[in-house]
């Protein structure tokens, strides 16, 4: 009915929610160089066609809506102090996007420059 009304299909997402006890995977990596911002990401554990929004918080105040998708994608941002993934404790409720506080896990692997 989803895939219908909306004409898009989201088989591969309600599969991960609805038959899957593990919570989809965000790859995420990360560089913070003179203030410039390059953060890499992608969905993981999950069927190809998955795409689901989150949130990223740069500065502390300015959080932004991503669509993650399975293919591996780059989000850029000059003037950057600082930056986080909002989640259960640490997020305000008044700045977060609609439909981007979600739940998934994240992996950060440690990789040599």
């Amino acid at each position: 009915m989803v895939n219908k009304y909306t004409n898009h299909d989201f088989s591969d997402f309600f599969n991960k929610f609805l038959y899957d006890s593990d919570p989809p995977v965000l790859l995420c990596r990360y560089t913070l160089k003179n203030r410039h911002l390059s953060f890499t990401y992608m969905w993981m554990n999950v069927g190809r066609n998955f795409e689901m929004p989150f949130c990223i918080a740069v500065n502390d105040n300015d959080y932004l809506r991503l669509n993650g998708t399975t293919s591996l994608q780059t989000f850029s941002r000059d003037n950057v102090k600082s930056f986080f993934l909002p989640n259960e404790y640490r997020f305000d409720e008044e700045l977060v996007p609609g439909n981007s506080f979600t739940y998934y896990w994240t992996s950060w692997p440690v990789y040599d420059y």
